[in-house]
C-alpha cells in the first residue's frame, strides 16, 4: 500500500509539473514567410525601316525588311506582335482605306489618291477599323520577314506630275499566339 500511495503523489507531482511547463509557454508566436520569385520582363528589338519610297511601274512591289532580334523571357503562349496602328487614308471612308494622298503644285488637293495595301508574313491589311488595330505578323523567336506594299490603284489612273504622300504608324506589343 504504501508503495502505491508513493507512485500515486509521485504521479500527482509530474501532472502538477507539466501542467505549470504548459501554462509558461502557452503564448502563440506567428512567423511569417512569404516566397517571391523575381520573373525577369520580356526584353526585344524590333528594326523598321524609317522611311519607304514607294515607286509603281505595273505589277512590282516595294518591300521593307522588319526583324526582330534579341528575343528573351516572353511569357508562354505569347509573341511579339507587328501592327498596323494608323496609316494615311481615303477621309470619309469607312473602314479607312489606305491611300497616299496626292500633292500637285505644292498645293493639297485630296481628291488624287493612290490606294495600297500592306501585306505581312501573317495577315495582310487593305482598310483600318477605328480603334483597331491590324496585326501584320508576329514572332516568338528571332526571325526577320519582307513585308511588301502593294499598289491598288490601275496604273492608268495614276495622275502625272502628282507627288503622293502619306504615313505609316506600325505598333509593337506583346500579344496572345493567335
Amino acid at each position: 500500500m504504501k508503495k502505491f500511495i508513493s507512485i500515486i503523489l509521485t504521479l500527482s507531482l509530474v501532472l502538477s509539473m507539466s501542467a505549470a511547463a504548459i501554462a509558461e509557454y502557452d503564448e502563440t508566436r506567428w512567423v511569417e514567410v512569404s516566397f517571391y520569385e523575381e520573373v525577369a520582363a520580356p526584353a526585344y528589338y524590333v528594326t523598321i525601316p524609317e522611311a519607304v519610297q514607294l515607286s509603281y511601274t505595273g505589277m512590282d512591289f516595294n518591300y521593307i525588311n522588319i526583324k526582330v532580334s534579341e528575343i528573351s523571357n516572353l511569357p508562354n503562349a505569347k509573341a511579339v506582335g507587328i501592327l498596323l496602328a494608323d496609316a494615311s487614308h481615303v477621309y470619309g471612308m469607312h473602314p479607312r482605306t489606305l491611300a497616299l494622298h496626292g500633292h500637285f503644285e505644292g498645293k493639297t488637293d485630296y481628291d488624287y489618291y493612290l490606294r495600297y495595301a500592306i501585306h505581312g508574313s501573317y495577315h495582310s491589311a487593305y482598310d483600318l477599323d477605328y480603334g483597331q488595330d491590324a496585326l501584320l505578323g508576329y514572332y516568338n523567336e528571332e526571325g526577320s520577314d519582307q513585308y511588301y506594299f502593294e499598289i491598288l490603284t490601275d496604273y492608268d489612273k495614276i495622275m502625272p506630275n502628282v507627288a503622293y504622300s502619306g504615313y505609316i504608324v506600325f505598333g509593337i506589343k506583346l500579344i496572345n499566339i493567335p
